[in-house]
């Protein structure tokens, strides 16, 4: 189910966004392990900067792996603060794969792993994935105490002969015309505050509830027209009435209206 319109009133502007500068092709890394790493939630346009990267270092006949953290980190370290997530992780994997990723690695954010030093951290990935190139968001940060940063990734994995390449951030417009940068944090506040068109742009498409069908109390029977209650681990928008389009089990598509917290 594909939350489309927002619930609030004027939901217009010339929205769209801001590409990254591309670089070009490392014919030396063609063949080879292109590494991202991160939490990859919501998958929005700045993962997919990430993903085709990657691509772009190693060529069609290299490797993409997408390291993901599941659950977010914060969980082990600071559960009470810890980000509600924006999609299942079963949804955030098929979305890496059909970006381009070759393989999508679920990595559960231990105690012990977060307590690793920098360059613990960079040598276990260069030891047990043989990236050729590691490629990052710019405000990438790893290591114990969030001490390791995307100079000191360049350092630590130049130093095993491991190419590092930071990518710079997606700037989105949203219908405000104001700028921001897409990110997991701005995909959850702009949905905490009913913005769904604004939320579909930083993502590049319409924020999904991906669930099953659950008995309700019925009330559609009593109101003329049908009605469905659907139980969902993705990100609720804030309470309100959205336009929504439905894609059902045999993969046809009807629109319909999405009441939450009605």
């Amino acid at each position: 189910m594909q939350t489309g319109s927002d619930a609030r009133s004027g939901s217009s502007g010339n929205a769209g966004l801001h590409l990254p500068v591309t670089v070009g092709k490392h014919p030396h890394l063609d063949g080879s392990v292109a590494l991202t790493i991160g939490n990859f939630d919501g998958v929005h346009l700045g993962h997919r900067a990430l993903v085709e990267r990657c691509r772009s270092c190693v060529g069609s006949g290299g490797k993409v792996v997408a390291l993901a953290f599941h659950p977010h980190a914060m969980v082990t370290l600071n559960p009470e603060h810890a980000p509600e997530q924006i999609e299942p992780f079963a949804v955030r994997r098929q979305r890496l794969l059909a970006l381009g990723a070759d393989e999508v690695i679920e990595l559960t954010p231990t105690a012990e792993l977060l307590s690793q030093s920098p360059q613990s951290f960079v040598d276990h990935l260069v030891d047990t994935y043989q990236p050729g190139v590691i490629v990052e968001g710019h405000d990438f940060h790893f290591g114990k105490r969030r001490a390791g940063t995307p100079t000191v990734l360049r350092e630590l994995a130049g130093l095993r002969g491991v190419e590092v390449e930071i990518v710079r951030p997606v700037e989105v417009s949203l219908t405000d015309q104001s700028i921001v940068t897409a990110s997991s944090t701005m995909t959850r506040w702009l949905l905490q505050r009913g913005r769904v068109r604004d939320a579909a742009f930083v993502l590049g498409r319409m924020h999904e509830l991906v669930g099953q069908v659950v008995k309700g109390d019925q009330i559609g029977r009593s109101i003329g027209f049908r009605t469905a209650n659907v139980g969902t681990e993705s990100m609720l928008p804030r309470d309100g009435v959205y336009g929504a389009v439905v894609t059902l089990p045999d993969g046809a598509r009807v629109g319909g209206a999405v009441n939450i917290g009605g």
